[in-house]
């Protein structure tokens, strides 16, 4: 069948060709005439059509190779990205999952398993293989290496025993209480080990936004960039914004195998080292710990073992997050159906659902209009700031003492606890170390025999060694801000800081000069030049906004003529110049920055005690070190002596009486075989002037 193609116009032989034919003399009528004139131009045009090739054909090849073309493309461009992102790294180090498993690693998995856990059903704690590793430890360590050659369990390995941990004080229901796996320590072994090879490349899959339970992140990133992006919620100018707080039911008991191991496929682990994670979390039987003992015995068919070591790094692989979830959005109905469709479809996927009575949409100020329609279409409860998250209270501006209330009643409840237990000084102080952890006392206010500042310095230097709870504080602080000036990009909150627009410097490493300001950052010994200075600027005739780099030529320092005597200290002590690029450095001891380091700088060393000797190493009874440490502090009460002895005796000895000069007590401190650490009796080491205080 013919059909005209009208590209054919376009082409420069399709007028002489009409031409031509247009021209032969046909007898007829006129509409015969034009039709044999037309049916005798047909086979021109398809010998043309069939030079240029059939347009039909050709659109379908030029497809074909579009398509082709595009995906090879999108191949080499993800290739590329591979290449780029630390996918690539990941699937080199592959190889390193299915590294053999050393008997030195095997031993190491088992004596990190505490022996204080739960043992598994066959009743064995991990105390009995360490304690008889010398006997049973090469045909156990055969075991673990079989498993990995052979990538099979018995089912008795991997039986569970789990044990229901109330969730509340008294409970009624079931789900009142939280199902705990008991694994057996060959099973626990075995996902340690596994455990231990993907820790290095948790940090490369799991994204940025999940901080917990990665090697190198910080849980406390997520709370400071919650708190950044709640800020301003109840202002009404501000545009409309929302939060949702999704909680999963039972996240870990309702996660579909075949999604987690869709998942391990997707990330590109070697097919081996899927085989051995699929047979850990596939073929588990349990029974259930009811009142010591076990009862029923079923098999499972979902889900991963709360207990079970693995069990948190497959949760991070599969959800991305841990628990927590926080998703902040515009306030409008476009932005909540993505959500709702998102949720939907994971649902799907995974068999992870919101629980929708615990899950909760916080609206900003500005969005109280759309609150009944984002609520409809979320079915999620409305929630309200103040929000715990990760344990602490998430709030739309600073955090008042009325919203610290809560964790001050129950720290000020734990100390009021130890009044009816009648403590002795000793025993709080252990109190204070080990229970509430560098807690600065009751909030009662009385009189203190030693000087709190006193009583927080270390042992060594004549204190009691409780960190002092405020110094504390801004290292833990310095440690954040840090990360900041450093540049840890990895993390979403440092991303945060960067993008709005926070600016800090320190003491860095000087090189070409380019990234410290002149006159405002302390690169000087002296620090912020224009703090000791104001009117450096004007006197130097350097501009305020210079950068050191105004003040460095070839290498060196190239101040201008100093026309100031104020100005003239500034030439001294300059900091040396290292050459390369600037950086960070901390100015600290070994330039090495940690929060306790960060402490130091707060609550700065003071001088030592020689006689902190004694209390360390001597005396080894908490009240007894106590009692010698009030000695040192000249705070041992005599008012139980009679008053005729405080007049005559106490007056002139204080407590150098008790224990130097009644003849008894210093023969009973004689006798004592213990030396101090400058080989001298205790009693000469108490009289002798470099430890007495006067």
């Amino acid at each position: 069948m013919f059909r005209f193609d009208n590209y054919l116009t376009l082409s420069s032989e399709f007028i002489p060709s009409v031409q031509c034919i247009w021209q032969d003399h046909i007898m007829g009528t006129a509409m015969f005439v034009v039709t044999r004139k037309l049916r005798a131009l047909k086979p021109v045009f398809r010998a043309q059509r069939q030079k240029r090739g059939d347009l039909s054909n050709n659109v379908k090849l030029a497809a074909d190779s579009s398509t082709t073309c595009y995906i090879r493309g999108l191949r080499l461009h993800d290739e590329g990205w591979d290449q780029c992102s630390r996918i690539f790294f990941r699937k080199e180090e592959a190889r390193s999952l299915l590294v053999p498993v050393t008997s030195d690693e095997i031993k190491q998995a088992v004596f990190d398993i505490d022996e204080t856990k739960a043992p598994g059903p066959n009743g064995y704690s991990s105390g009995f293989f360490k304690a008889a590793w010398p006997i049973v430890g090469r045909e156990v360590t055969r075991a673990i290496m079989d498993f990995f050659v052979t990538g099979r369990l018995l089912k008795q390995v991997n039986s569970t025993l789990i044990s229901l941990i109330p969730k509340i004080s008294n409970p009624t229901v079931v789900a009142e209480f939280r199902p705990m796996s008991c694994c057996n320590v060959l099973y626990k072994v075995i996902t340690k080990i596994l455990v231990q090879g993907m820790r290095g490349i948790l940090d490369s899959l799991i994204s940025p936004s999940q901080n917990a339970f990665v090697p190198g992140r910080s849980i406390g990133d997520n709370i400071l960039l919650a708190q950044e992006l709640f800020y301003g919620y109840h202002q009404q100018h501000l545009p409309p914004r929302c939060a949702l707080k999704v909680d999963l039911r039972k996240a870990y008991d309702t996660v579909e195998w075949d999604f987690l191991h869709a998942v391990l496929i997707l990330f590109g682990f070697p097919e081996q080292f899927i085989g051995w994670i699929v047979e850990c979390v596939t073929t588990p039987s349990f029974s259930v710990c009811l009142n010591g003992s076990p009862h029923g015995y079923f098999t499972g068919a979902r889900g991963l073992r709360q207990g079970d070591p693995m069990s948190p790094a497959m949760q991070l692989c599969q959800l991305g997050f841990a628990d927590d979830l926080l998703l902040f959005s515009k306030a409008d109905t476009s932005s909540v159906h993505v959500f709702k469709r998102a949720l939907t479809v994971f649902a799907d996927l995974s068999g992870l659902q919101a629980n929708l009575h615990k899950s909760h949409l916080i609206l900003s100020r500005s969005a109280a209009p759309l609150r009944d329609t984002l609520l409809a279409i979320l079915d999620f409860q409305e929630g309200h700031l103040p929000l715990r998250y990760l344990g602490l209270p998430l709030l739309a501006s600073r955090l008042s003492v009325a919203d610290c209330q809560p964790i001050l009643q129950k720290i000020d409840g734990r100390i009021r606890g130890w009044y009816g237990i009648m403590l002795s000084f000793a025993g709080r102080v252990q109190l204070i170390q080990s229970v509430l952890s560098a807690l600065q006392g009751s909030t009662d206010v009385g009189y203190a025999k030693v000087a709190w500042q006193q009583v927080c310095r270390p042992a060594s230097e004549g204190g009691l060694g409780i960190h002092d709870l405020q110094a504390l504080n801004k290292g833990l602080m310095s440690q954040h801000l840090w990360r900041v000036i450093t540049a840890d990009r990895s993390s979403i909150w440092v991303d945060w800081i960067f993008i709005i627009g926070f600016g800090i410097s320190l003491f860095g490493w000087i090189g070409d000069g380019t990234s410290f300001s002149l006159w405002h950052d302390p690169w000087h010994t002296l620090g912020s030049l224009i703090l000791q200075f104001p009117l450096g600027p004007r006197h130097n005739s350097i501009p305020d906004f210079a950068l050191l780099c105004m003040v460095l030529m070839g290498g060196d320092w190239s101040w201008p003529p100093i026309t100031n005597m104020e100005s003239i200290g500034i030439t001294h002590s300059l900091p040396p110049i290292h050459g390369g690029n600037d950086c960070i450095q901390w100015s600290g001891p070994g330039g090495t920055f940690s929060s306790a380091a960060a402490y130091d700088v707060f609550c700065p060393p003071g001088p030592k005690v020689g006689w902190s000797s004694l209390l360390e190493g001597t005396f080894k009874i908490p009240r007894h070190r106590f009692i010698l440490w009030m000695l040192f502090q000249k705070l041992i009460s005599t008012c139980s002596l009679p008053v005729l002895m405080r007049q005559h005796v106490c007056k002139q000895y204080g407590g150098r009486f008790l224990f130097v000069a009644l003849t008894p007590i210093g023969r009973h401190w004689s006798s004592i075989g213990h030396r101090s650490d400058g080989g001298e009796s205790i009693l000469s080491t108490l009289r002798s002037k470099r430890y007495w205080l006067h």
